[in-house]
């Protein structure tokens, strides 16, 4: 079942996958009629939210104002800076997730 919720930053779906654990939060933007998901906050890829299969950095939240902040949480020691500069060394936000990303797909780049 896929509900869908308008706030603030513009759309975001909730995908929810049989148990009621099993819920994913997925970010997109309204452009023209299309529902595009957003950019990972790391990458850029629009794979819209959750751990990102690019680059396996976990949306939290974190922007560009508190990029070097280490948050904790699901990205653990990490800066989004800190990620983003692994990313274009290692094609991973941290060298031990290199085995963990794929490339992405055409329609997920920026």
């Amino acid at each position: 079942m896929v509900a869908a919720r308008w706030t603030s930053s513009g759309w975001s779906r909730v995908i929810f996958c049989g148990w009621p654990g099993d819920i994913q939060l997925w970010n997109a933007a309204s452009v023209g009629e299309h529902v595009v998901p957003v950019g990972c906050p790391c990458c850029a890829s629009r794979t819209g939210g959750g751990t990102c299969p690019v680059c396996f950095w976990t949306d939290d939240g974190q922007t560009d104002a508190d990029a070097d902040a280490v948050r904790g949480g699901a990205n653990g020691d990490l800066s989004l800076t800190y990620a983003r500069l692994n990313y274009a060394v290692y094609g991973a936000s941290h060298p031990r997730y290199q085995d963990m990303v794929r490339p992405a797909r055409p329609d997920e780049r920026p």
